[in-house]
């Protein structure tokens, strides 16, 4: 997407910044997508692991 999008920015995105793009957002559904799959009935903090999971990635998209 970002190659398309380069055609109309007025400044473009390089390579560097594309791969941490993707590896940031990629690191981030991955995490979520596991910590959504716990069972309840065996993991009885998992509503805690989801929030702590989300407070994680929030941070590390907006403040890294």
């Amino acid at each position: 997407q970002t190659w398309f999008l380069n055609w109309f920015r007025l400044v473009p995105l390089d390579k560097i910044d594309q791969v941490v793009m993707s590896y940031g957002g990629l690191r981030g559904a991955v995490a979520f997508a596991l910590v959504v799959l716990l069972d309840k009935e065996q993991v009885k903090a998992k509503d805690y692991f989801v929030a702590t999971t989300i407070v994680v990635v929030f941070f590390t998209v907006m403040f890294q």
